[in-house]
Parts: C-alpha cells; sequence; structure tokens
C-alpha cells in the first residue's frame, strides 16, 4: 500500500490526468467540427463550380441553337 507523500503526488498526478483527458476530447469535438464545416464549405463550393459550369454550357447552346456563335 502507497502511502504518505508519495500517495498524495500520485493523486495529483491522476487529476493531472483526468483534466487531459477531459481536454483531449474538447480538443477532438473542435477538430470534428472544423472537419464538418471544411467538408460543408468544400462541397458547396464543388456544388457552385458545377452549377456555374451548366449554366454557361446552357447559354452557349442556346446562342448556337440560334446561329450564333459561342
Amino acid at each position: 500500500m502507497i502511502t504518505g507523500p508519495v500517495r498524495s503526488r500520485l493523486r495529483i498526478r491522476m487529476r493531472g490526468l483526468a483534466t487531459e483527458r477531459g481536454l483531449t476530447s474538447v480538443e477532438y469535438a473542435l477538430m470534428a467540427a472544423l472537419v464538418v464545416v471544411l467538408l460543408v464549405g468544400g462541397t458547396y463550393y464543388l456544388f457552385q463550380s458545377v452549377q456555374d459550369r451548366f449554366d454557361r454550357n446552357e447559354s452557349c447552346a442556346s446562342v448556337a441553337y440560334r446561329g450564333g456563335g459561342c
């Protein structure tokens, strides 16, 4: 059995580990939130780019159909 000053030092260290575990979970939550934000932003940007490309092709096709150039 551990007694005296060694035991109190171990308690302090164990409290520190519990605090670090809590901080680690917060850090992981923040990283996960950042990844979600980046994925949503990237997906939105990708869909906007594809939509713009389709709009340009549509206008070019309608002009070409009427006999004009693109």
